[in-house]
């Protein structure tokens, strides 16, 4: 049975613009202002990676998820001379950020059609940071979730490589496969999120921020980093994280 090709639409409100995929909002952009990241998510993420390696330091980053481009547009305008790969499994999507965005060109960011586990799993190139943000609806692709997924991450790393992830949890999601998958692979796991997503009374976004060198990030420096931003996040890392897990078992293929 053949799946249906979603339904893309782009939408622009002055200088705001945005994709839809299915009805959902999967990419948002400032024009005037691309370093101004407008979802929280990705302002986390930021948060992390400044932590990891602070702007402006170039970065060599893999997006496994490209769609707007937005967080690689942001991090290029923040850290000039860096150089990112947007994978984007949907060609039409792929062809025509493009035409949407004045992104930057290549050698700066290059973006691929292809499906994002089978390129990194290809790659000889190593990165600073690796970010997941692939969806299917409102679902990451179940292959994206898993301890071998997580091996492919990690031999693509840099030793001070950074893995985000945008993981989706409450309302029929459960985030806890994915993140115990990081933990088994990765020596050091933290999980951002709200509270009443943390939770599962609600459907969202957590971030799952994952690597192996035990001093690239402070954890409570991040803690009072992420405090600073708008929405009121937590941070569980340690004994905490393992307490939100509640012994569930790592995804796998």
């Amino acid at each position: 049975m053949s799946v249906p090709a979603p339904e893309i639409r782009f939408d622009r409100h002055g200088s705001i613009a945005s994709v839809f995929i299915d009805g959902v909002e999967q990419s948002r952009v400032d024009l005037e202002h691309p370093d101004q990241l407008q979802f929280e998510y990705m302002e986390q993420m930021d948060v992390v990676l400044n932590l990891a390696h602070p702007a402006p330091t170039p970065i060599k980053a893999a997006h496994i998820g490209g769609c707007g481009c937005a967080l690689a547009w942001a991090w290029q305008v923040q850290r000039p001379d860096s150089r990112q790969l947007a994978v984007e499994v949907d060609e039409y999507l792929a062809t025509q950020a493009r035409t949407w965005f004045p992104l930057p060109r290549k050698p700066l960011l290059r973006i691929r059609a292809g499906e994002g586990r089978e390129v990194l799993s290809s790659s000889q190139a190593h990165f600073q940071v690796i970010v997941r943000d692939a969806f299917a609806s409102r679902t990451v692709p179940a292959h994206l979730q898993t301890v071998e997924w997580d091996r492919v991450v990690s031999a693509h790393l840099a030793p001070t490589g950074l893995y985000l992830a945008n993981a989706a949890h409450g309302g029929g999601s459960n985030a806890r496969g994915d993140v115990a998958a990081a933990r088994q692979e990765f020596g050091q796991v933290v999980l951002i999120g709200e509270s009443k997503v943390l939770k599962g009374a609600r459907w969202g976004n957590l971030v799952l921020a994952a690597w192996q060198e035990s001093q690239l990030i402070d954890v409570a420096e991040l803690d009072r980093r992420l405090r600073r931003l708008p929405l009121p996040v937590q941070v569980l890392s340690g004994a905490e994280l393992d307490r939100w897990l509640g012994g569930h078992p790592p995804a796998t293929d």
